[in-house]
């Protein structure tokens, strides 16, 4: 059985395991994807050292994730969305 976690989960497992090195993975901005940078980013530091999707998000966060789970990323209902 797979179990699905959470891009936020995943991140914040990665934070705390690699922070002395100081990698994380974070989301892209609509600009850093607008000069062709992926959904999710690798970075060191202020240096972004790759990016990609939720797949790419997997292979980087293997150290910290079960051989059973999954990376999702659950997206917050927006407020505009609610109020409609």
């Amino acid at each position: 059985m797979t179990d699905a976690i959470t891009f936020g989960a995943v991140q914040k497992r990665f934070s705390r395991r690699f922070w002395r090195e100081g990698r994380y993975v974070c989301k892209a901005s609509p600009r850093e994807m607008a000069n062709g940078y992926g959904p999710y980013q690798l970075c060191e530091g202020n240096t972004i050292r790759d990016s990609g999707g939720i797949e790419r998000v997997e292979v980087w966060c293997a150290d910290v994730l079960a051989p059973n789970e999954r990376v999702m990323d659950a997206e917050r209902p927006r407020k505009e969305a609610e109020a409609a």
